[in-house]
């Protein structure tokens, strides 16, 4: 499923410069818009995928592996966009395709960190790699239960983001304070995202374990 949306976020990358054109950003804006939309296009599969793999450990209780591994894909992205955005370490300077670069390959150290701890000897013991193969019925069940809250995570990101294209049409700077102001709000709202995930977590034990009135 990562690997075919993938391939879809790859047939988007053509219509980056119409889609952004169609929004109205200043001229400038919009070239920065499209350098960085088109890297994520582009590396969209790990950014899934690293998601996907990630709820293997999540759904197993295992969140601390989850903690280790977003502490990795953070140091990368850190380390990437300081050579990548301004140049060092005789890198070319890349601006905003670098950080955008950067977040692509911290996903990519995620997925590979991932991997590694799922081929070290007692987790394979799981079956996790017998069991790789398509699954009609689990599959089935994967997205009837997963579309409804995508959906709703698709209807609050998109809120977000259509406000802060709005914005954009005013002015450069009102789109730059904007843009700074919702990334300081992140700092508020993470820490409840995370306690939903544990309580989902938690949840989600209880309900496998056929002991609902726990959950």
């Amino acid at each position: 499923l990562s690997l075919f949306c993938g391939i879809l976020f790859l047939l988007v990358v053509s219509q980056t410069e119409r889609i952004f054109a169609l929004i109205g950003h200043a001229e400038a804006v919009q070239r920065l818009e499209c350098r960085y939309f088109s890297v994520l296009c582009i590396g969209s599969a790990p950014v899934i995928l690293s998601c996907c793999l990630s709820c293997y450990f999540s759904g197993r209780g295992e969140t601390e592996t989850v903690m280790w591994v977003n502490f990795l894909a953070v140091a990368v992205n850190g380390l990437l966009a300081w050579c990548l955005i301004f140049g060092n370490w005789g890198l070319p300077a890349m601006g905003i395709a670098g950080a955008a670069w950067s977040t692509v390959g911290a996903h990519l150290a995620s997925v590979a960190a991932y991997i590694a701890i799922l081929s070290l000897p007692h987790v394979r013991e799981r079956g996790f790699w017998q069991n790789r193969t398509f699954d009609r019925e689990l599959f089935g069940r994967l997205i009837r239960y997963g579309l409804p809250t995508g959906f709703q995570y698709l209807v609050e990101i998109g809120g977000f983001s259509v406000f802060i294209l709005l914005v954009g049409t005013v002015g450069k700077d009102e789109l730059a304070a904007t843009s700074l102001a919702f990334n300081l709000n992140t700092l508020t709202f993470i820490p409840l995202l995370g306690f939903g995930t544990a309580v989902m977590t938690l949840v989600g034990i209880r309900i496998g374990e056929g002991r609902p009135e726990l959950a």
